[in-house]
């Protein structure tokens, strides 16, 4: 479990995925370079050209999942994310209901 201080300092034992991240991936409708805030808590949003999304994330070491979910008016789209946190650099699978996709990314902040 990761321990949180309320008053705003994380401890030593804050996973190393927290924080701002500029991600980058390839669609059908090009490059898009959306940007994911992840807290220690497991909260977080993902801005998407949609708008932002809720994110629930888990952490294990440095391997991050977080999942978000587009709503729609007809349906809700899952939006899945697997990856690994290398300093700065993030590298991630992502699986969207248009099929898998590579994900990478740095940290913004």
């Amino acid at each position: 479990m990761t321990k949180f201080d309320y008053s705003g300092a994380m401890s030593d034992t804050t996973p190393s995925a927290v924080g701002t991240w500029r991600l980058r991936f390839q669609t059908k409708r090009g490059q898009e370079h959306p940007v994911v805030a992840l807290a220690a808590d497991g909260t977080g949003v993902f801005q998407s050209p949609e708008g932002p999304l809720a994110v629930a994330a888990t952490y294990d070491g440095d391997d991050v999942s977080f999942t978000a979910v587009h709503k729609t008016v007809m349906t809700d789209f899952l939006i899945r994310f697997r990856g690994t946190i290398d300093g700065d650099r993030f590298t991630s699978a992502m699986v969207t209901v248009a099929g898998p996709h590579d994900v990478t990314g740095e940290r913004v902040g």
